[in-house]
């Protein structure tokens, strides 16, 4: 629709960024964390095995310690010269600290709820041709989403790309956000008659129940269509 529209105009990279949260499910963390190798546009598949870990400044610091706090445990960190296992502790370590971008967040290996990878249909035939244009020639191992400094675009600025596009389209201020468009994926793959459990694999749920709450916004949805259309008899 309109978010589609504005998504075009903004072009390469941004429009991209909008469209894969809306055809994928998948989570801003997620995306922002993928590779050019993570994307199949032949078999239209991408696979998640990676997200961004995100930290918070704290005040103070004690000794060996910075003044960061993890937002949630950590189990692998695959940036940087030297890799960590185990949960972190809830004041990081000077040594991973450094490896913290200006925004508090870095990748790290496999994804939420204990899965290390997932992999995502992804059947849009218009994102998947500016994917495959997209990533024409790069190297496998790059990050598909640069940032104009050669970096990685971090979170903050893809979240600002999309609630941008979204305002833009004229959604309200209150639902103008990422995650949104993984909300808008499930309710539109159960109306179209994707089995339920099938949507919770593709979102990474876990617990089927997480899903099964995507099926009280169809019902309200069919409901309220019903009610349009008046008296049936």
């Amino acid at each position: 629709g309109k978010y589609l529209d504005v998504a075009a105009t903004k072009g390469g990279r941004d429009e991209l960024v909008c469209r894969l949260p809306l055809f994928t499910g998948a989570r801003l963390g997620e995306i922002i964390a993928l590779a050019c190798a993570d994307v199949n546009t032949l078999k239209g598949t991408v696979t998640l095995n990676k997200s961004v870990f995100m930290a918070e400044k704290v005040a103070g610091k004690s000794r060996g310690r910075r003044n960061y706090r993890a937002k949630r445990p950590l189990s692998v960190v695959v940036e940087g010269p030297r890799e960590y296992t185990g949960k972190i502790q809830e004041i990081l370590p000077v040594d991973m600290a450094k490896k913290l971008s200006a925004g508090g967040e870095f990748v790290k290996a496999g994804l939420k709820a204990g899965h290390d990878t997932r992999g995502v249909p992804l059947r849009d035939r218009q994102t998947l041709n500016l994917l495959a244009e997209w990533i024409q020639g790069r190297k496998p191992r790059e990050y598909l989403f640069p940032s104009q400094k050669g970096g990685r675009l971090s979170y903050v600025a893809a979240y600002r790309v999309i609630t941008a596009a979204m305002l833009e389209a004229g959604i309200d201020k209150v639902k103008a956000h990422p995650h949104n468009l993984r909300h808008t994926y499930a309710v539109h793959s159960i109306k179209a008659g994707v089995p339920l459990n099938v949507v919770q694999r593709i979102l990474g749920h876990s617990d089927i129940a997480t899903t099964s709450i995507y099926l009280r916004l169809v019902y309200e949805d069919l409901v309220e269509a019903v009610d349009k259309a008046g008296p049936i008899f």
